[in-house]
């Protein structure tokens, strides 16, 4: 691991250039970096959205400018379904997935123009049980009364992740639940 803010363009490239002296050449880019506070956007400060907002939206433009001329097999963006369908409390959250989304479907434009390299692919995961971010017992049980949604085992997700990048999509949303 290299620890970075993936923010900071400098950090990004950094990484990239200890991995590579590490390893060589750089195979594929997995973002899946995101910070999450939930409020209604009312109560929320700019710095607060700003702190949503920059590990997804700098974190993807970052990754990509840094690795631009690697000859990548993936570049992958974990986005959240929140992305996709909203959230309450989640405006900013649901902004920066949605963003991951677009820019998806963007760089495999530059991709089959061919001036990036590897299949882009956002996914639009849901909650993952064994995630980084963590909910609450009442939030899980609301998503499961109300959407049928199941916190996502890894078992699950990762033959997901295997069908999502067999497929011709750009972004893909997955589901977990009734």
């Amino acid at each position: 691991y290299v620890q970075a803010d993936v923010s900071r363009l400098e950090d990004v490239e950094l990484v990239v250039k200890t991995a590579k002296a590490r390893f060589s050449q750089i195979n594929g880019v997995i973002h899946s970096a995101g910070i999450n506070k939930d409020s209604f956007i009312l109560r929320k400060s700019k710095e607060e959205i700003d702190k949503v907002l920059e590990p997804k939206i700098y974190g993807a433009v970052n990754l990509d400018y840094a690795t631009r001329g690697e000859k990548l097999d993936a570049f992958i963006l974990f986005s959240s379904i929140a992305g996709a369908m909203g959230n309450l409390g989640q405006c900013d959250y649901a902004y920066a997935n949605h963003f991951l989304d677009s820019f998806a479907e963007s760089r495999e434009s530059l991709v089959k123009e061919q001036k990036r390299f590897g299949k882009t692919l956002a996914i639009n995961w849901p909650y993952w049980q064994e995630g980084g971010m963590i909910l609450s017992h009442d939030e899980i049980a609301v998503a499961k009364t109300q959407c049928g949604l199941f916190p996502l085992p890894t078992k699950e997700g990762t033959p997901y992740l295997m069908e999502f990048l067999r497929s011709g999509l750009s972004q893909g949303v997955a589901l977990y639940g009734l």
